[in-house]
């Protein structure tokens, strides 16, 4: 189970303050999604509606949630691919790839776990942390920015990741606007079983369904 909290201060003409909970539970490599706890600065409407956002991904397809309706795409169709790019929160461990200047800041304990406690830094401009600035804005072919974040990690004894804090101050490096943000990624039920199925009676997506900007061809 993973649970992640993310907050976003904007500055500029074309940038947007926030927050939101997202709580992933994993079944190999299905996953299901939900977000919470929603609030966004410019448009208090939208953040009802994505307060209300329920995701699976189950054998490759994906499902979501529109209002009672569960709507369906089998993977490889647009839908599917667009959907995953924010339903699957595995891409916040895209950061991590590009470490550098890793420090060993000693034992924590976290949840009552002993774990290690690293700190390291990452560039914004790289691809990993671009693929991941795009997966919370699917409908984007590519996201910019410049500028450092500091990365925490606190790893237990077993080797597994505990609990990740990412901040930041992101820059458009072709506009004046910009972002500091605060990511908190909290791992648990490590080994537990949980169930990931799909839902009963789903309907697929119509030409004229929209899944985060893409219809559903």
């Amino acid at each position: 189970r993973v649970t992640t909290s993310l907050s976003v201060a904007g500055s500029g003409t074309d940038t947007e303050s926030g927050s939101a909970t997202l709580e992933a539970v994993f079944d190999g490599p299905n996953v299901a999604v939900t977000v919470s706890d929603v609030s966004l600065s410019s448009d208090p409407g939208a953040a009802d509606q994505a307060d209300q956002l329920e995701g699976r991904i189950v054998d490759d397809s994906v499902y979501v949630r529109d209002g009672d309706t569960w709507r369906s795409a089998p993977g490889g169709s647009l839908a599917s691919s667009t959907a995953k790019k924010f339903l699957d929160p595995r891409a916040v461990l895209d950061p991590v790839k590009d470490l550098t200047d890793i420090t060993d800041l000693g034992p924590a304990t976290i949840d009552g776990v002993e774990t290690t406690h690293y700190r390291g830094v990452v560039d914004l401009g790289g691809e990993s942390v671009a693929s991941w600035l795009a997966s919370m804005d699917p409908s984007a072919e590519k996201v910019k920015a410049e500028g450092e974040a500091t990365v925490d990690l606190y790893v237990g004894g077993d080797g597994l990741l505990r609990h990740l804090d990412v901040t930041g101050n992101a820059q458009d490096p072709d506009s004046t606007d910009g972002a500091t943000f605060t990511l908190t990624t909290v791992f648990s039920d490590l080994g537990a079983n949980l169930d990931v199925e799909a839902p009963a009676n789903a309907v697929p997506f119509g030409d004229d369904t929209t899944v985060f900007g893409q219809n559903g061809d």
